[in-house]
């Protein structure tokens, strides 16, 4: 499972190299970190690449962590049908810099 998502987190790292600063996987998952201002751009290559295909966003979410600098995280999961795999997108930002919404990708994040 661990090389089925390093080969897709690579494959993914390849297309969106200027927006990625964090590739982890942990307890068979893949976590991809991207710079806020790249989230719409990302999201949009995971759900409409035909590798990818990840179209449903199952969950969106935000975690505060009070001792970082950039102390939020907004974090989307997103599922493949066609593939039955599952990543993570996260984003880090802080009180005044707003995270571009995801809405115009996924209606669902209204």
């Amino acid at each position: 499972m661990d090389e089925t998502l390093d080969e897709l987190g690579n494959y993914v790292g390849s297309k969106i190299a200027g927006a990625l600063q964090a590739k982890v996987i942990a307890y068979g998952e893949l976590t991809l970190t991207v710079a806020r201002s790249q989230i719409v751009s990302v999201l949009k290559l995971l759900r409409d690449d035909a590798r990818c295909r990840f179209e449903v966003l199952i969950d969106l979410a935000g975690v505060d962590y009070p001792g970082r600098q950039n102390r939020f995280d907004v974090v989307y999961h997103l599922l493949s049908p066609r593939t039955n795999q599952r990543i993570r997108v996260k984003v880090e930002t802080n009180e005044s810099d707003p995270v571009p919404s995801a809405t115009a990708v996924f209606s669902v994040a209204d």
